[in-house]
């Protein structure tokens, strides 16, 4: 068995505010959105997806003390894009 990818999946409060922050100032493809209202979305970037899912009655973990969620990207090129999504207001 080979390993090819990973998908971390995120629980999100605002599915299209976080799809709009993850293809507006990061950089991400616009993906398909699943769900009426919609409720999940898969963004890519360089092969690479975010899983969003908003839930009713599941909040987002953040890092924090006990029941920490993380998740590392390994990155090229990450002084330069810090600068262009830092002309964005991040």
């Amino acid at each position: 068995m080979k390993v090819k990818a990973s998908a971390p999946h995120f629980f999100v409060t605002d599915l299209m505010r976080s799809l709009d922050f993850y293809v507006e100032i990061l950089g991400f493809e616009r993906p398909r959105l699943w769900g009426e209202p919609p409720s999940f979305a898969m963004p890519r970037k360089d092969g690479y997806i975010v899983m969003l899912n908003q839930e009713e009655g599941v909040a987002p973990n953040p890092n924090g003390k006990h029941y920490a969620t993380d998740a590392y990207f390994w990155c090229q090129g990450i002084d330069e894009y810090h600068s262009s999504i830092k002309k964005k207001g991040v």
